[in-house]
């Protein structure tokens, strides 16, 4: 995922303590290079997990926490590195706590409660585990049934998984229009303001401006 803090929480920060901290001119470009480095590699989605955890990490250890919280969600799935829910809750924690925008800090919240759920299942059905939950909270979405952040709970495990084989069983075309749908149902059941996923694509895309 995706995302500007002070220096001085860096200086705290238990998780990244080697961490150089950034002005938020400096963290919103690195964030930049980190989604594009991320996007040209295309490493999870081509299903060179070991390639994508060593992506993450770097950025990680470079101080960006949105680096930090997807390092942990390769933690809760064991694609790329061993499942380690200590370490999982450390990275999500900090991505969450520390970050400056409301949606963006409640995604990686989400994503812990949704990692602390998947501490029972074993290391081969964990990623099972996650794809059925993810088209549980989809059709209660698009149903407009379960709780009223039960689009965005979707949206979160969709960023847990790869899209294809093994993930989301989803193609391209199939996984556009599945984000559409999270989209138009969360704001239609929500309204445009209280919408958690508006309220995260708005936050991204300013990020992305600045």
């Amino acid at each position: 995922m995706n995302k500007i803090l002070a220096a001085a929480l860096f200086a705290l920060c238990a998780v990244c303590a080697q961490a150089k901290p950034f002005s938020p001119e400096q963290y919103a470009k690195v964030l930049r290079e980190y989604n594009s480095v991320a996007g040209a590699n295309n490493y999870f989605e081509s299903g060179k997990f070991k390639e994508e955890f060593e992506l993450r990490k770097k950025y990680c250890d470079e101080g960006l926490r949105d680096a930090c919280g997807d390092l942990g969600l390769l933690y809760v799935t064991g694609l790329g590195a061993p499942r380690d829910s200590k370490r999982a809750g450390e990275l999500l924690g900090y991505a969450a706590k520390n970050d400056e925008f409301k949606a963006i800090s409640q995604y990686y919240e989400a994503a812990l409660d949704i990692a602390r759920a998947a501490e029972k299942y074993p290391d081969d059905k964990v990623t099972q585990h996650l794809g059925a939950e993810f088209k549980n909270s989809l059709e209660q979405c698009k149903a407009y049934k379960g709780d009223r952040h039960v689009c965005f709970r979707a949206l979160v495990i969709s960023g847990m998984l790869p899209k294809g084989e093994g993930g989301l069983g989803l193609s391209q075309a199939e996984f556009a229009k599945t984000w559409e749908d999270i989209v138009v149902s969360d704001v239609e059941r929500n309204g445009m303001d209280d919408s958690k996923v508006n309220a995260l694509a708005k936050e991204l895309e300013g990020l992305a401006a600045r």
